[in-house]
């Protein structure tokens, strides 16, 4: 769908933008609150930020401070572990001109993306990022047989990503601070979940207000975990009726009345089916099994001999979950995800860039007392597919 929403500001209100932008250069920079803990952390990531420089901001350092309570020291790694996992999901591969690019990237990534809830309205009348998910129509049961949980984990730290690349894109053309508005619609709300803690610990302080609409006046916990549950006009109020798609009482110009706002519902039995049969699978015969005990971690060692060998590996957990993840000479290249394959076998592949010792990461430390028993198979292969160790 083609967007106006953001070119040359069309949709933005009319307030005049600060004259004096908030970047470490600017004049008035030694006024800034807590500017001084700002400047010692840019200087203890600098690394990092060469790496990464589009968080090197003063409201991007300064979101992650505010997460540890302008603690520099606790804030560092978190900083670094962060955004080393949003590079390693090739987040930062995107770029994003309006939040129609971050909808098509989402929906590209798997066949059943748009059965998954959100997507992102555009920004309100004040310039913060307006995602929205109709939590009431996520059909859990019929999801669960049709992804690996890592793609759960993909899609949503992509769209984050991609809703901060808008939020920064923003705070550069105001020269303000700003931050994301989460409006939940729970309409048909009955045993969907909201939890944002994954999330918070890889984009802290960027939520600012959360509005939960359309709820079932029996959901009082939910209430309780949201600041705000409001009627549809305090919502046109507060985010402006022009910034609203039709859905949702405003009068936001889209080819459908939810734009490209992921809707959920029931997967039809033709993509569930298709998803099913796509998905990979090992005989158990062909498997390896580990035990681990509880408080305990195994490692499975790969020596790769030839660079740009392709790694592949496919695992699932007898019961409860397990934390996956894969190293190179101690250096994370795959992000630690808590994976659960109850419905779906988890396997992916990677690119060996280098040739050496990699470590695939089988984590139960995080269990008091179940032990987990894994069922595993990894291979090398060639570029061309030839399989040269089979473990």
């Amino acid at each position: 769908m083609p967007s106006t929403a953001f070119k040359n500001g069309d949709e933005t209100n009319n307030n005049q933008l600060s004259s004096d932008a908030v970047t470490f250069d600017s004049p008035s920079i030694d006024a800034y609150p807590y500017i001084k803990e700002i400047r010692e952390l840019r200087q203890r990531l600098a690394e990092t930020l060469k790496q990464w420089p589009e968080y090197d901001t003063v409201y991007s350092l300064q979101r992650w401070l505010q997460s540890q309570q302008y603690n520099v020291d606790a804030t560092v790694p978190l900083v670094e572990s962060g955004l080393k996992t949003i590079a390693l999901l090739g987040c930062f591969d995107y770029s994003y001109e309006n939040p129609e690019n971050v909808s098509q990237t989402i929906c590209s990534m798997i066949l059943t993306a748009p059965y998954f809830p959100g997507g992102i309205m555009g920004f309100d009348k004040n310039g913060n990022v307006v995602p929205i998910q109709p939590l009431g129509r996520v059909r859990p049961k019929s999801l669960m047989t049709t992804g690996r949980v890592s793609d759960l984990y993909r899609i949503s730290i992509l769209e984050c990503e991609g809703i901060m690349q808008l939020l920064r894109r923003e705070e550069m053309r105001r020269q303000q601070k700003l931050g994301v508005i989460v409006i939940y619609d729970i309409t048909e709300y009955s045993t969907a979940m909201i939890t944002t803690s994954s999330m918070k610990k890889l984009f802290p302080e960027s939520v600012s207000k959360v509005y939960v609409i359309n709820a079932p006046a029996a959901i009082s916990a939910l209430i309780q975990m949201v600041k705000h549950l409001i009627p549809q006009q305090v919502l046109r109020d507060e985010i402006g009726e022009q910034f609203l798609l039709p859905y949702w009482g405003g009068s936001k110009v889209a080819e459908s009345p939810t734009g490209l706002i992921r809707m959920c519902g029931d997967v039809p039995d033709d993509i569930k089916e298709n998803a099913i049969k796509n998905m990979k699978r090992i005989p158990k015969e062909k498997l390896t099994t580990i035990k681990i005990n509880a408080r305990d971690q195994a490692f499975i060692l790969i020596q790769v001999n030839e660079p740009e060998s392709v790694l592949s590996w496919y695992f699932t957990v007898y019961s409860g979950d397990i934390d996956f993840s894969i190293s190179f000479n101690g250096d994370l290249i795959w992000p630690v995800f808590r994976i659960s394959t109850e419905f779906v076998p988890e396997y992916g592949k990677i690119v060996c860039t280098k040739k050496g010792l990699y470590t695939l990461h089988m984590d139960n430390r995080h269990s008091i007392f179940r032990a987990e028993t894994i069922f595993y198979n990894v291979q090398i292969a060639n570029r061309d597919g030839h399989a040269v160790i089979n473990k």
